[in-house]
Formats: C-alpha cells, sequence, structure tokens
C-alpha cells in the first residue's frame, strides 16, 4: 500500500465517533423471509431516491427449524434486496428480494452463458443512483 494512503487510514477512522449502539435483532428473522434466507455476508447498501437497495456477496438459504437450526439448501454468490424502510430504528421492515420461480433467493447479476458460475463468481461493489438510472459496480475475484 502506498505510504501516504496508509499514513492516512488511521486519522480517517479517528474521525468517526461513534455514539451508541443498539441491537435491534437478526434481520433475516425478523421479516416475511418467503425467499428463505438463512444468512448473507458482503453487504453494502445503495441509498435511492425512494429506499435502498441491499447488495450482498453470499446469499445461503434453506429452511429454518423451530430449534433455530436450519437445513441448507444452497447458495448464490450475489443477491440483493430493496426497501423504502431507510429509518431502521426498529430493524429494517418491508424487505423485497430478488428471487427465483421456486421462491428462493437468487441472483442479482447473472453470468453469461459461457461463464460458469462456480468458477466465475460476480461479487457486487456498490452503486449509485444518478437521475432516473441505477449503476451497480461488480468484480470479479
Amino acid at each position: 500500500m502506498h505510504e501516504k494512503v496508509a499514513a492516512s487510514i488511521p486519522r480517517a477512522f479517528g474521525m468517526v465517533k461513534i455514539d451508541s449502539i443498539r441491537y435491534v435483532g437478526p434481520l433475516i428473522e425478523h421479516v416475511n423471509n418467503d425467499v428463505k434466507v438463512i444468512g448473507q455476508d458482503g453487504a453494502y447498501s445503495v441509498s435511492l431516491k425512494k429506499g435502498s437497495l441491499w447488495l450482498f456477496g453470499d446469499t445461503f438459504f434453506g429452511i429454518f427449524n423451530a430449534d433455530r437450526s436450519f437445513n441448507y439448501k444452497g447458495a448464490v454468490h450475489n443477491n440483493a434486496f430493496y426497501t423504502e424502510d431507510i429509518e431502521a430504528t426498529d430493524g429494517i421492515a418491508g424487505i423485497e428480494y430478488k428471487k427465483d420461480a421456486d421462491g428462493f433467493a437468487t441472483y442479482l447479476l447473472n453470468n453469461v452463458e459461457s461463464e460458469n458460475p462456480k468458477k466465475i463468481k460476480l461479487w457486487p461493489g456498490h452503486g449509485i443512483q444518478i437521475g432516473k438510472k441505477i449503476y451497480l459496480f461488480f468484480h470479479i475475484p
């Protein structure tokens, strides 16, 4: 890493002041989990004019059991949900996932036909809304 950039990182983090932290519960168990999501990672939230779009690296799906264990069914390497609830002090409501015909969470961006999704992963990077268009950025590791 370039020395100037490395030297500036601690100062940048030092400017962030956290007033408080409050646990509002697990996100995926407090929503109508009709897409059968059991876990996610690599989240980015993209501010939109009327809500936010959440992008995820891995999305794991299956069925939760009464004892909070789960039956794993599969995973996708990029998924998203949309919500108009941007205040979120009591969790996030009104979540609408991208899902397939069977009701499971599915890819936001599919690989092209010649790409094997087990070998070429399309990881979300971030996004921005400019006017009426939403630009999403993905990378291939």
